[in-house]
């Protein structure tokens, strides 16, 4: 019993190791171990100029819920932003941009950016998070409750209304979730 006691105590020690030493960087489909000494929390936004400019109109959400495809071509389509002109300067844009890519879910060794990405196929480039298989499934009941029509709630990527706590700490634990009543 002592023996295998060890041998765990050091196999947790060298993947703590390998994970302090070299950037994560997500690989697809790596299994239970591809999350097994990750947070549940996700970074939180943290760049003034993506707070700013994002926020100005919405919850500017966590890089790590989209993949870096996705904020590519959110960039690259900045002229109809869910009908919307963006109009960003090229420099901020630029930016922004460069902030999303190096802090987007492949890059976020966290759980739900795991997740979120095995749900999406390689080929595919999700504007919305809602647009994944992953938050489709976590967010079933929430559909049929119709609590996305809510005027507290608004829409699906008003996260900040049920996951109260998401900017401070970048977690979505579903055992937090406030969901308002109205």
């Amino acid at each position: 019993m002592k023996e295998t006691t060890s041998l765990a105590l050091v196999l947790l020690a060298l993947a703590g190791s390998v994970q302090a030493e070299d950037p994560y960087r997500y690989q697809r489909d790596q299994g239970f171990f591809t999350t097994l000494f990750m947070d549940k929390e996700m970074a939180v936004l943290q760049h003034r100029q993506t707070q700013e400019e994002c926020g100005s109109c919405h919850w500017a959400l966590l890089p790590g819920l989209l993949p870096e495809r996705s904020w590519s071509r959110i960039l690259e389509e900045q002229g109809e932003h869910f009908g919307e002109n963006l109009d960003l300067d090229p420099e901020v844009a630029q930016e922004i941009r460069t902030y999303l890519i190096t802090h987007a879910a492949e890059f976020t060794p966290s759980k739900v950016s795991v997740h979120i990405l095995d749900s999406i196929p390689e080929n595919e480039s999700p504007l919305r998070v809602s647009e994944t298989s992953f938050w489709k499934k976590k967010h079933e009941e929430m559909e049929e409750e119709k609590a996305f029509g809510r005027e507290s709630v608004k829409s699906p990527s008003n996260c900040v209304a049920c996951h109260t706590e998401v900017e401070r700490d970048g977690d979505f634990d579903e055992h937090r979730v406030e969901v308002p009543i109205n």
